[in-house]
């Protein structure tokens, strides 16, 4: 597969597990220079500091999972199988497509950062292939028992879905991203020392960020300030005080080594650990829950489909009534309704 430009431009790609520390990465290499795009998500109470997400691609990416039935904290099962080919997405390539070149063409180094990119990367690799810009993948690793406390605490998830989503996303953009240029780095690398991170992204990359890391650094130190992380339970892996399942503390353990450097060594762990996962998903949630609680997903998302029908048929009902009531018509009649009123309150 070819990742070349006739242009020179640069993409890079930042992928990791919701609640990983992809925003802190987002916002440290757009102080380095890169270009986020000219419409970000807002911030919010559980990210107070940014998302530093597209806030156009964040909802088509959410689009994606409607039309696949899915929900990036739905889901426990894989998405369906070539479901990147399939005729009802063709249209959000093209419009991908559409977006970047809109939005980015005239940015020498451009990036990124969604976690739903990471169960999305087989429709993404093709956008990217029609985008003339050379790119780049930067994975975000953060110890797995920290997300899950994070996303039990924001959106109320159990640990071990968490966990599987956790494996899902890790997994599944490994993956993905074998072949082209590629770095990892963990969320307690960025936060000990976030220069040496960046030049070991910069090294991998074959980028230059010397003077980009020194004007930066005064911007950046306070930005990542260590009470901006709420979950710590340290670089521990294996056992995690034995909460840690064995198949995560494997999969934790091979990618903090990937970002020590030792990619290739470990795609044969990483082939390993993918074949063990659907035996983990039952072994996490139990064997009888995964096919029932796949179930009443599919039962709440039909009903959220019912209800998003709904509020658009009275949105267009409302929005009737007001020409309706804005009409000439509407106005002489006026008088006639008063008398009806009055005739029906008042016939008994």
């Amino acid at each position: 597969m070819s990742n070349s430009s006739k242009s020179g431009q640069k993409a890079i790609i930042i992928l990791g597990m919701h609640r990983s520390g992809t925003s802190a990465v987002s916002r440290v290499v757009n102080l380095l220079g890169v270009d986020l795009g000219p419409s970000l998500m807002p911030a919010a109470p559980d990210n107070p500091l940014g998302f530093w997400e597209h806030k156009e691609i964040v909802e088509i990416n959410e689009q994606l999972f409607y039309v696949l039935g899915r929900h990036w904290n739905r889901f426990l099962t894989p998405l369906p199988e070539n479901w990147w080919l399939r005729e009802d997405i063709r249209p959000f390539q093209q419009r991908l497509v559409v977006l970047l070149r809109r939005d980015f063409s005239d940015s020498a180094v451009w990036g990124l950062k969604d976690p739903r990119l990471c169960r999305l990367l087989p429709l993404w690799l093709l956008v990217l292939e029609e985008i003339d810009c050379q790119f780049y993948f930067l994975h975000v690793i953060r110890n797995p028992m920290e997300v899950a406390d994070s996303l039990n605490r924001r959106d109320g998830l159990p640990r071990n879905a968490s966990l599987i989503l956790w494996l899902q996303h890790v997994l599944e953009a490994e993956r993905e991203t074998r072949g082209h240029p590629r770095v990892f780095v963990t969320f307690d690398q960025l936060l000990g020392d976030w220069r040496s991170a960046m030049q070991k992204v910069a090294l991998g990359f074959q980028w230059n960020w010397d003077e980009a890391i020194l004007a930066a650094g005064p911007h950046i130190d306070p930005f990542l300030n260590l009470s901006m992380r709420h979950h710590d339970r340290g670089a521990a892996s294996g056992g995690d005080n034995g909460l840690m399942p064995d198949i995560v503390a494997r999969v934790y353990d091979a990618v903090v080594h990937a970002s020590m450097g030792d990619q290739d060594g470990m795609m044969s762990v990483f082939d390993r650990l993918s074949h063990e996962m659907n035996a983990a998903t039952r072994s996490l949630l139990g064997e009888l829950v995964v096919p029932e609680l796949e179930s009443q997903i599919a039962r709440v998302m039909a009903a959220e489909r019912d209800v998003a029908d709904l509020r658009s048929q009275l949105s267009f009902c409302q929005a009737a009534l007001g020409r309706i009531r804005e009409s000439r018509s509407w106005r002489l009649t006026s008088p006639l309704r008063r008398i009806f009123d009055y005739w029906t309150r008042n016939k008994n």
